[in-house]
C-alpha cells in the first residue's frame, strides 16, 4: 500500500535519505525544512498518511508542530 509521507526535517541530508529510501518503496514524499513550509502542505495539501518529524529543529521545534498540526 502507497502512503502518503511528509518529511519535515531541517538537515538536507536526512530529507535526502530518507525521501530516496521511500521513493523506491513507492511512497509518495513530500519534504520540508522548516515548520512553516510543513504547516502550509498539511493545511493546503492532501493530508499526509505519516509524517517523520524531526524533534529538534530551528524555530517552533517538533513538538509545537505536533501542537498545530492537531489543530488543523
Amino acid at each position: 500500500m502507497m502512503s502518503n509521507i511528509l518529511i519535515v526535517d531541517d538537515s538536507r541530508n536526512t530529507c535526502t535519505l530518507l525521501k530516496s529510501f521511500l521513493e523506491e518503496m513507492n511512497h509518495n514524499v513530500l519534504v520540508s525544512y522548516n515548520e512553516n513550509d510543513a504547516l502550509k502542505k498539511i493545511m493546503y495539501l492532501k493530508k499526509p498518511d505519516i509524517i517523520i518529524l524531526d524533534i529538534v529543529m530551528n524555530g517552533i521545534g517538533g513538538m509545537e508542530l505536533l501542537k498545530k498540526n492537531k489543530d488543523i
